[in-house]
């Protein structure tokens, strides 16, 4: 039995609810013993970093995805501004080019930093050779800037040539693929950064480790539940954490930022509207289950590595995917919005069919009006005497004429 849009649309709402709901219910109640049982054996008593090689991996690779987003829109944009975009001096076309260029190449360099950064500092966590301030030099030097500016410049100038031969009509089509999700991404993010520091949650490995286990007794900080906001605490226990381990973001914790940031690959939802796919379910399916897939691996390895609580993930991811589909409704017009209230989607269409149907009438009308000034819908009588003369003028059948 084929669903219409309508019931497809409300069920797709209330499992999303149920789901979202469940989770949080579970994480308001159990958050502690959540991340207690899945950081056992993959984060040891004491330490800030954990050396699981999924956990690495995952928070290395995690935020890929919206700087690989940022690199392909501008790639978009390189092409857009030499191919599409119409003006009337093209050095304003060559300027946009170059400009678009150089954002793709600082994207695809804020990638390999990113994904680095997490490597130096478990290579730290794991041999226990060298110190942040070490490792804090050799990071910031010329040698490794000009390495990753090098592997940035050459996936850059992939990533270019490889959207090289999209056609005119096809940039179009992403040209607004990249507008509606780059809302999205930026939207998203933007609450990300708003919360995180007002509401100062502790992270669970800065609350087990031999740090922040010292400042738990005397009282200085103590595990909160998501709900209850407390603020940064002292300026000396952040730049305890920072001078110890390195991080300045150890009560940063609410919401998750990385699966947030992971989130950027529900982008992918918005191609089955743009273009015509083949296999077109599948691949549905497909560009749905893909980001949730990869969402959920990314939120649990940082409930793993003790980097973040299971309700952080749930709102991180949940955020992502929300503005995803807001910017997807819009996109589509409020399809699924119209779906569900026809009423509110029909008045405008009502009114102006009733505003054509009057325009064409009209004239119709005064058609029938004759010379004299009466119109024959004002002799009704006249008109039935007619009829029934008419009537009486036709000859009744014989009894010669039936055989």
């Amino acid at each position: 039995m084929k669903l219409s849009l309508k019931l497809k649309t409300i069920l797709s709402v209330v499992l999303f609810c149920v789901i979202f709901v469940a989770l949080i219910l579970i994480a308001s109640f159990l958050d502690l013993q959540v991340s207690k049982i899945m950081t056992k054996g993959i984060l040891e008593p004491g330490a800030y970093h954990s050396t699981n090689f999924f956990g690495v991996l995952l928070e290395s690779v995690g935020c890929l995805p919206i700087y690989l987003f940022i690199a392909f829109a501008l790639c978009v944009l390189f092409w857009c501004s030499l191919r599409v975009l119409k003006t009337k001096n093209k050095a304003i076309n060559v300027v946009l080019g170059v400009i678009c260029a150089i954002g793709v190449v600082a994207a695809c360099w804020y990638a390999i930093k990113d994904s680095a950064g997490y490597v130096f500092e478990h290579a730290i966590a794991r041999t226990g050779y060298g110190t942040l301030e070490a490792l804090d030099k050799f990071e910031h030097s010329a040698t490794v800037f000009a390495i990753e500016a090098v592997f940035a410049a050459v996936m850059a100038a992939l990533a270019i040539l490889a959207t090289m031969h999209f056609k005119e009509d096809v940039l179009k089509k992403l040209f607004k693929f990249v507008i509606f999700a780059a809302v999205a991404t930026l939207v998203a993010n933007l609450l990300i950064m708003i919360v995180k520091t007002p509401v100062g949650r502790p992270r669970f490995r800065a609350l087990q480790s031999e740090l922040g286990q010292s400042f738990k007794e005397d009282g200085v900080i103590a595990f909160r539940p998501w709900y209850k906001g407390g603020g940064q605490p002292d300026a000396g226990v952040v730049s305890a954490f920072e001078n110890t381990y390195g991080v300045d973001d150890a009560f940063k914790s609410f919401p998750s930022g990385h699966t947030c940031s992971a989130g950027t690959l529900y982008a992918l939802i918005m191609i089955p509207d743009l273009f015509e796919l083949k296999h077109k379910k599948g691949a549905k399916l497909a560009c749905w289950l893909v980001p949730i897939l990869y969402v959920g691996l990314v939120a649990v390895s940082r409930i793993m590595v003790g980097a973040h609580f299971m309700s952080d993930v749930t709102f991180g991811g949940t955020i992502a995917f929300v503005c995803f589909v807001i910017a997807r409704e819009v996109m589509l017009k409020g399809k699924h919005v119209f779906a569900v209230f026809p009423k509110s989607a029909q008045q405008p269409e009502q009114v102006a069919e009733n505003v054509s149907d009057e325009a064409e009438t009209e004239p119709e009308e005064e058609a029938q009006i004759p010379q004299d000034g009466v119109s024959e819908a004002a002799k009704p009588e006249e008109a039935h005497e007619d009829v029934a003369v008419e009537k009486e003028e036709v000859p009744a059948p014989t009894e010669e004429t039936q055989e």
